[in-house]
C-alpha cells in the first residue's frame, strides 16, 4: 500500500516538474515570438503555456496573449485575456484600457462603456477609459441640444427649447466630472447656460 501512495506521489511530482518545464518553455517561445512582432505564433504557445500553467498563476501570460489578439485585431478574444490579468492584478490599469481597446474595436459599445465605469474605479487616472467615457456623455449631450436648438427656430418654442437643452445639463457635468478638460463638454455647457438664461421675449 505504501509502495502505491509512494509511486502515485512520485507521478504527481514528475507530472508537476513536467508540466512547469512545458509552461517555461512555452511562455518563453511566446516570449521570443512576440518579440519578433509574430503574435501568431506569440499566441499560440501563449495559450498551450496557460493549459500547462502550474497551480501557481503566471498573469504574464494572460496579458502577452490578449496583446498577441489585439495586435492580431482578434479583438473579441483578447477580453477574457486581460480580464484574467485583471483578477490577478498584473498591469491591472494597462489591462483595463487594453480591454477597453479591444471592446471598441469589436464595436462592443455597451461592454466598452460598462468597462469603463468599472475600471474607473480602480484606475481613475486612465486617460483611455476617460476620455471614452467622457465622450461618451458629452454626445449624449449634445444630441439633446441640437434637437433643442432645431426647436428654438419656432419662435413659438422658445421656452419648450430651453426646457428640453436643460435636459442636457446633468449629462455634460458627468463628462466634465469624468474629464474636467473635455474642451467640447465646456462649450456645449456654457452654450446651454446661455440659452437657458437668455431673457423671454416679451
Amino acid at each position: 500500500m505504501k509502495r502505491t501512495f509512494l509511486a502515485i506521489v512520485c507521478a504527481m511530482a514528475m507530472a508537476f516538474t513536467a508540466n512547469a518545464q512545458d509552461f517555461a518553455e512555452l511562455k518563453n517561445e511566446g516570449n521570443k515570438a512576440m518579440a519578433a512582432k509574430d503574435y501568431t505564433t506569440a499566441l499560440d504557445n501563449y495559450k498551450k503555456a496557460i493549459e500547462v500553467m502550474p497551480e501557481e498563476v503566471d498573469a504574464t501570460v494572460y496579458f502577452n496573449a490578449g496583446y498577441s489578439c489585439y495586435k492580431n485585431k482578434q479583438y473579441a478574444e483578447a477580453v477574457p485575456f486581460f480580464d484574467q490579468a485583471i483578477e490577478n492584478n498584473y498591469k491591472a490599469c494597462n489591462s483595463w484600457d487594453l480591454k477597453v481597446a479591444s471592446l471598441k474595436k469589436a464595436k462592443k459599445n455597451e461592454e466598452m462603456f460598462a468597462a469603463c465605469e468599472k475600471g474607473l474605479e480602480s484606475c481613475p487616472k486612465s486617460k483611455t477609459m476617460t476620455k471614452t467615457l467622457s465622450s461618451k456623455y458629452y454626445k449624449e449631450g449634445a444630441a439633446i441640444v441640437k434637437k433643442a436648438n432645431t426647436m428654438q427656430a419656432d419662435p413659438a418654442k422658445i421656452e419648450q427649447a430651453k426646457e428640453e437643452a436643460k435636459k442636457a445639463v446633468p449629462l455634460l457635468e458627468k463628462a466634465l466630472e469624468i474629464d474636467p478638460n473635455n474642451s467640447n463638454a465646456k462649450q456645449l455647457m456654457a452654450s446651454v447656460e446661455a440659452m437657458i438664461n437668455t431673457p423671454a421675449a416679451e
